[in-house]
Parts: structure tokens; C-alpha cells; sequence
């Protein structure tokens, strides 16, 4: 099942990172993922790099890592599949813009889906 979790998230990037969390999903007794991420456009390239990371939790409240990626300064799309079982029954992905040391502060504009499967089909 595909969930679309950002549609035109807009980040400033920034030194330290700029974080945005999107909404869980429940996956139910889907026990595969993976994630895309598209950047759709970077203001100022400067050295913008977005890092993704899907992260699972049983409790919503503890969030633990499960795989992640990066695309850097210019737009273009990642595509991450866990290829293990994943053991939490909730998801969500964590983007994070960050940019290089130079003057400029871009903006990056972000689309991302995060699709759950059976493993054993």
C-alpha cells in the first residue's frame, strides 16, 4: 500500500538541518517498506543535501531508524527499499535539508511516498 506522506514540503535549508517529520502510517501486518523522495526543486543551489530517513515505531512515541538515504544540491529522486522484515507497525519519514558553509540559504521542495508490502509474496 502507497502512502503519499509530503506533496510540497518546502525546507530551508540551514547549517544545523532543517527536520520535518511526516504523519505516521500504519502498516498493519505489512512487514516490507521502502521509500521515495523526490526533490523537486532547490533555490540558490548552494550545496543543499536532503537526507532521508524512514523510521519505524510500536508505540508512536519511540521512533528507531530503519534505512535511509541522500540527494544532494540538484532536483532528482531516491528510491530506498528495506529488504529485511520490519518490526514496527508504525512508519514515517524524517527529512533533513542541510546545506554547505556557503552564504546562500536555499529552499528545497520535497514530494515523498512510503510503500508497505509483504515480504512473503
Amino acid at each position: 500500500m502507497e502512502y503519499v506522506v509530503f506533496e510540497n514540503l518546502v525546507l530551508r535549508a540551514s547549517s544545523t538541518g532543517a527536520t520535518a517529520w511526516s504523519r505516521s502510517i500504519d502498516a498493519g501486518a505489512r512487514n516490507g517498506a521502502m521509500f521515495e523522495v523526490t526533490l523537486r526543486s532547490v533555490s540558490k543551489s548552494s550545496g543543499a543535501t536532503l537526507q532521508a530517513i524512514l523510521q519505524g515505531s510500536n508505540d508512536l512515541q519511540k521512533w528507531h531508524s530503519i534505512t535511509q538515504g541522500s540527494l544532494a544540491t540538484a532536483p532528482g529522486r531516491l528510491t530506498v527499499q528495506h529488504d529485511e522484515a520490519v518490526p514496527y507497525r508504525y512508519e514515517r519519514l524524517c527529512v533533513i535539508a542541510t546545506r554547505s558553509s556557503a552564504p546562500l540559504t536555499p529552499n528545497v521542495n520535497v514530494a515523498a511516498t512510503i510503500t508497505t508490502f509483504d515480504l512473503s509474496t
